[in-house]
Formats: C-alpha cells, sequence, structure tokens
C-alpha cells in the first residue's frame, strides 16, 4: 500500500515539473490556516489538443501545527467548442485515488466559466463536481478588478454530501493578483454552512 502511494506521488511530482505552458504560485495566509500552491499547465502539441494539468498544495494548520499535502493531476484531450474529457489523480497526505472527468469551459469577454464532473473509478473515492466562475473587469490595460468564484461536491449518500465554496476578490496588476478569500464548507442534511477560513491571497503567474 505505501508503494503505490508513493509511485502516485511521483507521478504527481512528474506532471507538475513538465515543461509548462502556464504557472502561477500562490498563497493564501487565513486565520485557520496557511496554504501555499503551484498550479502547471503543459499543452503536449501544437494545436493544444492534449494537456496535461496538476496543482500541488501544502497546507499548515494553525490550531494543531499540522502540515498537509494535496495534489490533483490530470491528463485531458480538448475539442473545439471547450468540451474535453479527462483522466485525474487526487492524492492528500493520507491517500490517492483516481477519477474520469468530463469538464466544459466558456469565455465571453472578461467572464470565464469551468465545469469539471468527475467519475469515481474504485469504491474508495466518490463522484465529484467543481465549478469555477471567474470575472476580471479591466479597470486600465494593467490593471483588473478579480471576482472569482470556486465550488466543490463530493457527492455520496444524501448524509454524507460534503460542499465547499471559495470566494475570492482582488486586483490584478500584469500578472500578478492581491485581495480577499473567504472559505465555507457545508455537510450532512441539513447542510449547515461553516465559515472554516478567510484572509488574504497572492498569486503570481508566469
Amino acid at each position: 500500500m505505501r508503494m503505490n502511494k508513493l509511485i502516485n506521488f511521483l507521478i504527481a511530482l512528474v506532471g507538475s515539473s513538465a515543461a509548462a505552458g502556464q504557472v502561477s504560485v500562490g498563497l493564501d495566509i487565513g486565520n485557520e490556516r496557511l496554504v501555499a500552491d503551484i498550479t502547471v499547465l503543459h499543452y503536449l502539441d501544437s494545436p493544444k489538443k492534449w494537456s496535461v494539468y496538476s496543482r500541488n498544495q501544502g497546507v499548515s494548520r494553525h490550531h494543531d501545527k499540522t502540515i498537509g499535502f494535496a495534489t490533483f493531476s490530470s491528463f485531458a484531450y480538448h475539442s473545439k467548442p471547450g468540451i474535453g474529457v479527462s483522466v485525474n489523480l487526487i492524492g492528500k497526505t493520507d491517500r490517492f485515488y483516481s477519477t474520469l472527468g468530463i469538464y466544459y469551459e466558456k469565455k465571453i469577454n472578461h467572464l470565464s466559466l469551468y465545469f469539471l464532473s468527475m467519475y469515481a473509478l474504485n469504491s474508495g473515492s466518490f463522484n465529484e463536481i467543481f465549478i469555477s466562475i471567474l470575472y476580471k473587469y479591466p479597470l486600465n490595460k494593467k490593471t483588473k478588478i478579480i471576482s472569482q468564484n470556486e465550488f466543490y461536491n463530493s457527492l455520496r449518500s444524501w448524509s454524507h454530501n460534503l460542499s465547499y465554496e471559495r470566494l475570492k476578490l482582488g486586483v490584478e496588476l500584469n500578472k500578478t493578483q492581491i485581495g480577499f478569500f473567504n472559505e465555507t464548507f457545508q455537510s450532512g442534511e441539513k447542510f449547515n454552512l461553516s465559515l472554516i477560513n478567510h484572509g488574504l491571497y497572492l498569486k503570481q503567474s508566469f
């Protein structure tokens, strides 16, 4: 079991270290935890049909001084209308699992939409949905107002469904973003809403 986890971890690292079409690093300074992440997107061909994407996060929790790790890597095929399929590897500190994904992405002027639905390949994982809505309002040629909403849902039994939402509001100057974020969490039949983290974020793209 430990050997399988090690192999999956090495696959995730290879995906993140590939020659990249896009790279960004981020830092979230929250009241509950500190998160550092690196995101890499690499296109494998000139028409940009095939790609490798990887996002790796390190998490430090304030209350118990523990450190965690999470990764999401995918190998995807992009079709012209913005619809595609992907094979995904998802990992946390204690386990790794794989899923198949169908996604849709669309950009209309300053608005970008991304939707990913993931199907579990084994009994140890769950069907999941991820939605991202990003709006960049240009103040001038170099400065933009950023508004982003990220929504995640893990589809389990009704009494154990999990939902997570992240809101960001900030300013982008050239390729640097800085602003505020707010994270909430819902679970169970009654879907009680809980604030789990909020603070400042910094993101740099290359």
